[in-house]
């Protein structure tokens, strides 16, 4: 099962959610070092993290970290859905970025 990505009000109430069916995220967070990461080390492919807005952009830079060294190219399309979504939940208060593990 992979790591879906919601965006979230603070009553939790989904806006915008990216799904993982094919387990990509859950898969990276696995294989590639994220030791050095503020963010994405925390990432858990079991349960759910949630980011605040002062998180964002730091999750942000580190999501496009990742994607530059990544070659598959449905990884790399996968982390642009995601990019896309955290740059729309940025700035905007009282919102959540929540990944959800199995």
């Amino acid at each position: 099962m992979g790591i879906d990505l919601s965006w979230q009000e603070e009553d939790g109430t989904p806006l915008e959610v990216v799904g993982d069916p094919r387990s990509h995220l859950s898969h990276l967070v696995q294989r590639v070092d994220l030791a050095g990461t503020m963010c994405l080390r925390f990432l858990d492919p079991y349960g759910d993290t949630t980011f605040n807005q002062l998180q964002i952009p730091v999750l942000k830079a580190e999501i496009e970290d990742v994607m530059s060294g990544e070659e598959a190219p449905q990884v790399r399309e996968h982390l642009r859905q995601i990019l896309d979504l955290v740059g729309k939940a940025a700035g905007q208060v009282h919102t959540y970025l929540k990944f959800v593990g199995d």
